[in-house]
């Protein structure tokens, strides 16, 4: 077993989340400060979701239209009914190729709401659709940021040669669509295990360490950009998307920028947390399942050098956060 510095093992936590979702055209519309501080990003596919022509109609309460789901030449048809307030009778419904795209007219023929037809689609309920037709297949994952952390992921992948080539290789069935996101919450846990022998046993350096381990998440350039590194790292390892090649099969890895401080700092292992509810989606790739959440745990340390943080939660070890409060198991 390798020696140890300190005797109190840490376990880090990153949710990340996606606070901006959509296409690329629809991206460009956007003021540039609704995108600040997305430094994470997904490119994902779905299959491709159209109105069919001239099927929509606002009329006795009801909005009606027939909804094409692509499957590589072929258009699987559902109708769509949702009820409808009275000042939206007759309403008119336009689409143009390949009517994925649909803007809504008033009775005077002014514009009076307009969306993707896929995006349109994801709040309601509505009954008889695939429940599969919205999860996201994750394609790549990368990160954006600048000196000051300044720049967003939609900056970065405005001239990605990788996004590009997905554009380029991507089957007429299926549609694009982007994830931006941001690290949403960084957790700090701590086991007590007061009978591990350590290089280090005195009070005063323990809690040394403890001050550099908040001081370092909480402090904006974790969140911007070493904490970006590290959750982009796990989000490849976990999801090993097609386009990606660095993080597939070498993470953790301690020769590696993103992780050196963790070592450096003996946090024993660090835990991925993917909130696809921010975006209304599951993702999923080929190794794994479509989930609304995912959730990994990383040891940074092999079990021959020390134990998992988790396995040490036994009937003399205690579990905390450094808030304070007991650690859920």
């Amino acid at each position: 077993m390798a020696n140890r510095k300190f005797a109190h093992e840490f376990g880090l936590t990153l949710v990340c989340t996606p606070q901006r979702f959509g296409r690329q055209r629809e991206f460009e519309l956007l003021p540039a400060e609704q995108l600040e501080g997305c430094h994470i990003y997904i490119v994902s596919q779905q299959p491709r979701l159209s109105i069919a022509p001239n099927s929509g109609e606002f009329a006795n309460s009801i909005f009606r239209a027939i909804l094409r789901v692509q499957h590589a030449g072929e258009f699987h048809e559902h109708p769509i009914r949702m009820r409808i307030p009275p000042e939206q009778e007759g309403f008119t419904l336009k689409t143009e190729w390949p009517h994925d795209f649909m803007r809504v007219f008033d009775q005077q023929g002014e514009l009076y709401f307009s969306a993707p037809v896929a995006l349109f689609l994801r709040g309601y309920n509505i009954k008889g659709l695939p429940g599969n037709i919205f999860d996201q297949e994750v394609l790549y994952v990368g990160q954006a940021f600048g000196k000051e952390g300044e720049r967003s992921a939609f900056d970065r992948l405005r001239s990605h040669s990788t996004l590009q080539r997905i554009y380029s290789e991507l089957s007429p069935d299926k549609e694009v669509w982007l994830s931006l996101c941001k690290i949403t919450d960084v957790v700090l846990m701590q086991t007590m295990t007061p009978h591990l022998e350590a290089e280090i046993e005195g009070e005063e350096e323990n809690l040394q360490r403890i001050m550099d381990l908040v001081a370092w998440t909480q402090s904006k350039d974790f969140t911007s950009r070493e904490g970006v590194a590290l959750i982009e790292a796990a989000l490849i390892r976990f999801f090993q998307p097609k386009y990606n090649m660095i993080f597939r099969n070498n993470f953790p890895d301690p020769a590696h920028v993103s992780t050196r401080e963790c070592y450096d700092l003996e946090i024993n292992a660090l835990i991925m947390e993917f909130h696809g509810n921010g975006s209304d989606s599951r993702y999923w790739t080929p190794t794994v399942n479509a989930e609304w959440q995912h959730i990994h745990l990383y040891s940074l340390f092999s079990a021959e050098d020390r134990r998992s943080l988790l396995d040490m939660w036994g009937p003399d070890t205690e579990a905390i956060q450094l808030d304070g409060k007991p650690a859920s198991s």
